[in-house]
């Protein structure tokens, strides 16, 4: 499994520190010169980290803001996310998930975690901040990211055109803190290459 961290370069990796045994692989996202500069750079900083590193069958693959939640047992959690995928039940899963309903989601238990799975095509998760995917989801992200470029990263992947299921509860933290990858931290120069 490849571990990608996905970062601009403005603020710090948070996810780097607690994840090192995993041989991280920090892929940086540069600034760009359009008005969309937010999601442009996050969608094209996680298509531009599968295209360059992808090399086994699956990736774990976080945002630079992520931050584990010691409540829960995140390391296991990744290890049982992997499974799900490898065993071909899934192409992405999620670990990380927050606004959405409840209600379009059914319970499954595996690997010793409780994980949710859409029973309806309305749907809306924020949870691209940490995931594992296959090497065939990640080819057809790539295959379809040429039209996409800009688009929220959230409703691209968990809309239909991914099987995919989240942890529940999450074990890990979107910690803006530092900024994110979606926006510039404030009282720095954007720098345009």
């Amino acid at each position: 499994m490849n571990t990608l961290v996905i970062g601009n370069v403005h603020p710090p990796q948070l996810i780097t520190g607690y994840i090192s045994y995993l041989n991280p692989i920090v892929s940086l996202t540069p600034d760009y010169a359009y008005h969309c500069i937010g999601h442009y750079r996050c969608f094209t900083g996680h298509t531009n980290a599968l295209t360059a590193y992808m090399t086994d069958e699956t990736a774990l693959v976080f945002e630079d803001d992520a931050v584990p939640d010691s409540r829960h047992d995140w390391k296991r959690s990744i290890e049982a996310a992997n499974a799900l995928v490898l065993e071909e039940r899934f192409e992405i899963v999620c670990l990380h998930g927050r606004g959405f309903d409840y209600q379009k989601f059914r319970k499954m238990e595996a690997h010793g975690f409780s994980w949710l799975i859409p029973t309806t095509e309305d749907r809306w998760v924020l949870g691209t901040l940490c995931y594992v995917i296959s090497r065939k989801a990640a080819e057809k992200w790539i295959k379809e990211d040429f039209w996409l470029h800009g688009t929220n990263i959230d409703l691209f992947v968990w809309s239909n055109r991914f099987n995919f299921c989240m942890i529940d509860p999450t074990p890990f933290i979107h910690d803006r803190s530092q900024g994110s990858i979606l926006e510039n931290p404030k009282n720095t120069e954007v720098v345009v290459r």
